[in-house]
């Protein structure tokens, strides 16, 4: 997941971030949003009754480079679970590396990172900002707390916030928005967020693309599809099958099918063909996960971040009837397989990435 600690000088610095609990605070590919948000502060006026002797109350622009995801990451631990920081600390700005461009609040890394961020363009503002935000109807995952309070934003329970955390916004919200307070979703993001939502625009895509867009494995949505599903299904008797509901994550009500395994008509849930033969390491099944960030759709603007992450099934994988109920075995959502008993953290993760922050220092020498 991308907090606010990592948003600062997207540019130039993503590629600091190692620490396996730092990766998995980044942005998935399909929860990505991005957004500028703006604080307005001003110089208080004056007491005296002569109105040319008063202060003009002045706006200043401080762009607050938030990217915040409508989905936190599976081992990503719920606020009840994880102490939060204080949020009593004074905002620090950082002059942007781009010209006639406003600073942004400077977010420091995360403690677990043992990383520092260079400082040199950071400054303290003549004037006390103060940013406020507010989580509503999102859980209150204690690195989502703590990313803002380190950053010096205040949490509020009223309407005089910032940045708002959320789940995603309808239209006619958004409508009332001033000009300072900004959320943590794109309009309509769920129609990449969700898997329904995105099985159809892969479709709608591959209709005008043809195998530039043929990524994914042909898909039905329960119960609108039902019907073609069970007459292609006729056609493809020795195809397994995977059902996932549509609005999920973390492994959540997710099943594998056998090939001749009745397959449920269950309403808000999606059915994929099973790729029966994937890579495996070692004997176990495993995924790859590239993470990027969005900062605009129209221009569309995309930064990779050059680190990914690989996840592990904990069962070695096995096609066969009696293994098609072992999630162990077929998945490999961190939230599934660390209730494994046979799991082991990657214990050598931290010393690799103190290697390659070496190694960065003295490239750069």
């Amino acid at each position: 997941m991308l907090l606010p600690h990592i948003m600062a000088n997207r540019y130039a610095e993503l590629e600091k971030f190692t620490d396996r609990k730092i990766q998995s605070q980044l942005i998935r590919v399909n929860y990505h949003k991005i957004q500028m948000h703006t604080i307005r502060h001003a110089i208080p006026r004056s007491k005296t009754n002569d109105p040319s002797k008063r202060h003009p109350v002045q706006e200043s622009a401080v762009n607050i480079d938030c990217s915040i995801t409508d989905q936190i990451s599976d081992d990503d631990p719920p606020e009840e679970n994880c102490k939060t920081t204080s949020s009593k600390k004074q905002i620090i700005l950082i002059s942007s590396i781009f010209s006639e461009r406003p600073p942004t609040i400077f977010c420091n890394y995360p403690v677990a990172s043992n990383l520092e961020r260079n400082k040199e363009r950071s400054f303290v503002p003549k004037l006390k900002i103060k940013a406020y935000f507010k989580i509503e109807n999102a859980v209150r995952y204690a690195c989502v707390l703590n990313a803002f309070k380190s950053a010096g934003f205040i949490e509020t329970e009223g309407n005089n916030w910032n940045v708002l955390w959320s789940a995603p916004i309808k239209s006619d919200a958004l409508k009332i928005f001033t000009k300072y307070q900004k959320c943590n979703h794109f309009p309509a993001a769920w129609q990449l967020g969700r898997k329904d939502n995105l099985w159809v625009n892969m479709y709608k895509m591959r209709r005008i693309f043809n195998e530039e867009y043929d990524l994914c494995p042909q898909t039905y949505l329960f119960p609108d599809d039902y019907a073609r599903f069970q007459v292609e299904r006729e056609a493809n008797l020795d195809s397994m099958y995977i059902m996932k509901p549509v609005a999920s994550a973390c492994g959540k009500g997710i099943k594998v099918y056998g090939k001749k395994q009745a397959i449920p008509k269950k309403s808000g849930h999606l059915v994929s063909r099973y790729i029966e033969n994937p890579h495996v390491f070692n004997g176990f099944k495993y995924d790859l996960r590239i993470y990027i960030l969005v900062t605009s759709f129209d221009p569309l603007r995309i930064y990779i971040y050059k680190n990914g992450i690989v996840r592990f099934a904990t069962q070695k994988y096995n096609t066969s009837p009696k293994c098609t109920k072992k999630k162990f075995v077929h998945l490999t959502n961190f939230a599934v397989n660390k209730k494994n008993s046979k799991f082991k953290y990657n214990e050598e993760a931290e010393v690799y990435f103190i290697i390659r922050k070496m190694e960065r220092v003295v490239n750069g020498l």
